[in-house]
């Protein structure tokens, strides 16, 4: 890393293993890291990743549900239809939701019962975010975006511990 700023892990590689296990579980996912570009050049800077790992870790109600949204938000249209929820749904699904596919309609329909506040089958960011302050289980109801807190504890502990910036 060439700039002014460098991020350093005392006595270990930033890549070494189990120090970072959620960075690598997150990175998997594609659109997280998506969200992650905000200049949408492609690619994530020090400062866009920094500025995620903060809302993931520290970020606010309002800031986390924002991220969840726009994760799911496949299309980038600000609203979740139904093809974009069932596509979530069935990258989210179990060996049950496999061999039943009518499973997944099922949870489809409950969850716009749910949320859906004016029932026109798309859920808005509002709805989103309404419905996720009333039960926060919802805010991951299309799969997980947020790291758990086993993985988010640990992460603090050790970066804690190690992290210096020079």
């Amino acid at each position: 890393m060439g700039s002014k700023n460098q991020l350093r892990i005392k006595g270990s590689a930033l890549t070494k293993k189990g120090e970072l296990a959620l960075i690598e579980k997150l990175a998997s996912e594609t659109h997280f890291f998506l969200q992650a570009d905000t200049n949408k050049d492609g690619r994530t800077s020090m400062e866009e990743f920094i500025r995620l790992m903060s809302i993931l870790l520290r970020g606010s109600k309002e800031e986390k549900i924002r991220f969840c949204f726009n994760c799911y938000d496949l299309n980038e249209t600000m609203q979740l239809s139904r093809d974009v929820i069932i596509t979530l749904l069935n990258q989210t699904s179990t060996e049950a939701m496999e061999t039943n596919p009518d499973l997944v309609l099922d949870l489809l329909e409950m969850i716009l019962k749910k949320m859906d506040q004016d029932g026109d089958g798309v859920l808005i960011f509002e709805e989103f975010k309404n419905a996720a302050l009333e039960d926060w289980l919802l805010l991951e109801a299309f799969g997980q975006c947020l790291p758990d807190y086993k993985c988010h504890v640990s992460f603090l502990e050790k970066m804690g511990k190690k992290l210096e910036i020079k």
